[in-house]
């Protein structure tokens, strides 16, 4: 489930930079706002799929 949320996220952060950058002639405000948007996405994605696996600890009964 959450390789499908990081694939996603990585395809909304390319739209984002992409609008941002086709955006940029017309109103670079907007540009902006979309291309840091972008960048934090991505960013983000590179923090959560670079995560180490913590192990579990065994519950210890009684």
């Amino acid at each position: 489930m959450i390789d499908a949320l990081l694939a996603l996220g990585v395809l909304v952060s390319f739209a984002l930079v992409g609008g941002g950058l086709w955006l940029w002639r017309r109103d670079r405000k907007r540009a902006l706002l979309m291309l840091a948007a972008g960048v934090v996405l991505l960013f983000n994605i590179v923090m959560w799929s670079t995560l180490p696996v913590m192990p579990t600890l065994p519950v210890a009964k009684g």
